[in-house]
């Protein structure tokens, strides 16, 4: 596990139990001092005149040792997700694969452009999804073939962050 993602679920926990503690303030009905003095335990010391001891560096220690070891348990869990892409065109040009996304697009179609390689040259491909739902896909596969003449491909939706690695 990279020491980023270490120290961000360290600090979501951090978050997550301050939260815990100040949200239930926020949430209770408003109570008068005068209940407050009632919930107090007889046998509590007085507080007002006695310093309170400070926290030790080894339960700080043990704290964070803690929750350093309950971030370790809980690694986040990735689920990957099929999703697909009509490929409906592959230029050399970039300026007409931006003109045939603006076209789509102005027909309410989610398209976008995708550098890629066709036959060792290097191709902008118009792609229009990504769909979750294969026949979902099949539909407006159809409805571009009836209503603008476009022959598509099917391809799986291979996401962005997948590119750049």
């Amino acid at each position: 596990m990279s020491e980023i993602l270490k120290k961000r679920l360290v600090g979501f926990l951090i978050l997550i139990s301050a939260g815990l503690i100040v949200l239930p303030m926020f949430l209770s009905p408003n109570v008068s001092d005068r209940a407050l003095q009632l919930q107090i335990d007889p046998r509590s010391p007085d507080l007002n005149g006695e310093a309170i001891a400070p926290i030790l560096k080894d339960e700080i220690a043990s704290l964070i040792e803690e929750l350093d070891n309950t971030a370790r348990r809980t690694e986040p869990q990735l689920y990957e997700v099929d999703s697909w892409d009509l490929q409906v065109g592959s230029f050399e040009r970039r300026a007409n694969a931006d003109s045939q996304v603006k076209f789509l697009r102005e027909q309410g179609f989610s398209a976008y452009v995708r550098t890629g390689k066709n036959n060792g040259v290097r191709a902008f491909k118009v792609l229009v999804g990504p769909h979750i739902d294969l026949r979902q896909a099949e539909e407006i596969r159809s409805k571009l073939r009836e209503s603008h003449q476009f022959r598509s491909l099917l391809i799986k939706h291979v996401p962005m962050a997948a590119v750049l690695e």
